[in-house]
């Protein structure tokens, strides 16, 4: 049960032996932060942002951006209160990995691993040349962005299939699969880039706990593909 009261009848009727509370009121009220004066102007501007986003009146970057220069403007927040706020860290962890990134693209270094993959495993059958594709993506997407990815393995993948004269479609489907699969590091990820500064994580989080989701996430992509998906 979720439940809504004042301070002092939460205590009182959580206080039952019958009750187990998760949560106690004690604990709640000092991580609660009352609204500030500046409560209603951030939820216009979340507002906004929110109707950018949604109608695409604007790219996604120049909507945060504006949404942003508005909270300084409209004196909810202070320039100097931003730049404590910045994570210098991510920042250059971002600033890092755009070259390369761009070099994966531009040399061909990414469609290369994944046409050596569909190579060595050809042979061997529809089903290890789509677990080949997943491991190629998967590779691949750790370090650039998961578009970027689908769009150097997808030629590879409905050539594959070609060769092997099965569907292209289990064959996508893994290529989909893979390139989505950035749980190895925080890099392609906008979420894990987001919450990589604030929530305290370090770089070696990411590939412990992500590589159970990873082989997960393999499993289920090679058993339920052909399921769906058949090769012929």
């Amino acid at each position: 049960l979720l439940l809504q009261g004042s301070w002092p009848a939460l205590e009182r009727y959580l206080s039952s032996a019958q009750l187990l509370v998760i949560d106690s009121p004690d604990q709640v009220r000092t991580q609660a932060v009352a609204l500030g004066r500046g409560t209603k102007r951030v939820f216009a501007i979340l507002a906004l942002l929110v109707v950018l986003l949604v109608f695409n009146i604007t790219p996604a970057p120049i909507a945060c951006f504006l949404c942003a220069c508005l909270t300084v403007i409209t004196g909810v927040v202070r320039l100097p209160q931003i730049y404590r706020g910045i994570d210098w860290n991510t920042v250059l962890l971002i600033g890092a990995m755009i070259a390369p990134a761009r070099a994966m693209e531009k040399s061909g270094a990414a469609e290369m691993i994944g046409n050596q993959i569909v190579n060595l495993l050809g042979d061997f059958g529809p089903i290890a040349v789509l677990v080949g594709l997943f491991m190629a993506a998967t590779l691949i997407t750790q370090f650039i962005s998961n578009t970027s990815t689908a769009l150097v393995m997808m030629p590879i993948a409905f050539a594959a299939a070609g060769d092997m004269a099965v569907s292209a479609l289990p064959m996508v489907m893994s290529v989909a699969m893979g390139a989505s699969a950035s749980f190895l590091t925080p890099f392609a990820n906008g979420v894990s880039l987001m919450v990589y500064g604030p929530g305290g994580y370090k770089f070696g989080d990411f590939w412990r706990l992500g590589l159970v989701v990873l082989i997960w996430t393999l499993i289920v992509t090679v058993i339920v593909t052909p399921l769906y998906w058949p090769f012929h």
